[in-house]
């Protein structure tokens, strides 16, 4: 949570010095949790007089500064971007897939049964159909390779979960765009999604989104038809080059 700031108060009478501390205390409160609820001005104004029954005048009114909090909770942080979202200049294509392999980026199901982000780190011993899987927000564990959805780039029209505001929302893949991350120089993608009930889009990584059980099941027969298509035309390449 940070140290907390000392806030000054300049002693005028005790009105004004129980308001003060009211302040304060109001700004300590919002500070508790995770996700603060955003304060929406950074300075409260001692009330003026409104008639000469008030003891407190126009020229001794105080300005009490209160700490400001996020602006965005830090679990919507992720999500936002400064970039506006212009639908045309997204890339928009199915859904790609890469290899079940070490290091591999995946969607890799959870004990809820969702499919969430993360990454291989490598295959059990001798158990070649199972992998362990880092989590981007859980603890690593062993995964069927069955229940393991290798996607490179989620294709434009997939539908997707994501949580906001502590709840989870139904949303759809409108597009993506890759950018270079500042923080390691690497290219990152991040999606436009859409909200259901909702008519503008938002920017979304990859780790902010999760795939719901039936739809995981759904894209894995996908992955599948995918790999024995791949077979099929290995194949016919060899045998088209074969003397």
């Amino acid at each position: 949570m940070g140290r907390k700031r000392v806030i000054k108060r300049k002693s005028v009478d005790n009105d004004t010095e129980k308001l003060s501390l009211a302040q304060s205390g109001t700004a300590k409160r919002s500070r508790v949790g995770k996700t603060p609820k955003p304060i929406c001005s950074s300075a409260t104004v001692a009330p003026t007089p409104s008639s000469s029954s008030n003891p407190i005048s126009a020229s001794s009114a105080t300005i009490v500064s209160v700490p400001q909090a996020d602006k965005i909770p830090p679990a919507e942080q992720t999500a936002a971007d400064d970039d506006s979202i212009i639908e045309e200049e997204l890339e928009k294509g199915t859904t790609t897939w890469t290899n079940i392999s070490p290091n591999a980026l995946v969607f890799a199901r959870w004990i809820d049964n969702k499919f969430y982000s993360g990454q291989i780190t490598g295959q059990i011993v001798d158990e070649e159909s199972k992998w362990m899987v880092d989590y981007d927000d859980e603890d690593p564990r062993e995964v069927m390779e069955a229940d393991i959805l290798p996607i490179d780039i989620i294709g434009a029209g997939t539908d997707v979960l994501i949580t906001k505001k502590r709840l989870s929302h139904l949303a759809q893949v409108i597009g993506h765009k890759v950018f270079v991350d500042p923080a390691n120089g690497e290219e990152t993608v991040k999606y436009a999604i859409k909200l259901k009930m909702a008519e503008t889009p938002i920017w979304a990584m990859r780790s902010d989104l999760y795939i719901k059980s039936t739809l995981g099941e759904r894209l894995r027969e996908e992955y599948e038809l995918s790999v024995k298509k791949k077979g099929e035309n290995a194949d016919a390449m060899k045998e088209c080059t074969s003397p």
